[in-house]
């Protein structure tokens, strides 16, 4: 069924993109294909969870993990008001995984990954000076087992940063 509704989605959008004319008609079969191609693939997604609800490291197979992570957001850059703490994200990090940080201000930057992504600043963190930038393992910010990123501007005036994912 999947399949089906992927072709139809396909054939539309290839067709939609033949003249004006029937790019409005062409364009609505696209966007209720789309909404139906979506539908099937959750309902594979909750037939997968069901079946595998009891031991769910085997659902693995179905999925390709590292392009699946490969999507995800791997950049932040964002200004902080001053001593304010803010939460960044949510990741699992493995022990060869990287972050480069790049500090835009004149304030130092604390970084940490703690357990609650509501909680306070963790007792494992890293401070990035001014005006500098640095690649760190992903292990420097906290345990592993965190996986919330909090960032806070220990500073009197606002504080930019990038963070990158590498």
């Amino acid at each position: 069924m999947v399949d089906n509704k992927l072709i139809q989605l396909n054939s539309l959008k290839s067709g939609k993109n033949t003249g004006k004319s029937t790019a409005n008609v062409l364009g609505d079969a696209v966007e209720t294909a789309r909404v139906e191609l979506a539908q099937e693939l959750y309902g594979v997604l909750g037939n997968l969870m069901f079946h595998f609800r009891v031991k769910p490291s085997l659902i693995i197979p179905f999925f390709d993990i590292t392009a699946i992570r490969n999507m995800e957001q791997t950049l932040w850059n964002r200004t902080l008001k001053n001593g304010s703490m803010k939460y960044l994200f949510t990741r699992g990090f493995v022990a060869t995984d990287h972050i480069r940080l790049v500090n835009n201000s004149l304030f130092i930057i604390r970084f940490s990954m703690i357990e609650n992504k509501h909680g306070d600043m963790g007792l494992v963190y890293y401070d990035l000076a001014p005006m500098t930038g640095i690649s760190v393992a992903a292990g420097v910010f906290g345990p592993l087992t965190n996986h919330n990123m909090v960032v806070q501007n220990l500073g009197a005036g606002q504080a930019k940063f990038v963070l990158v994912i590498i």
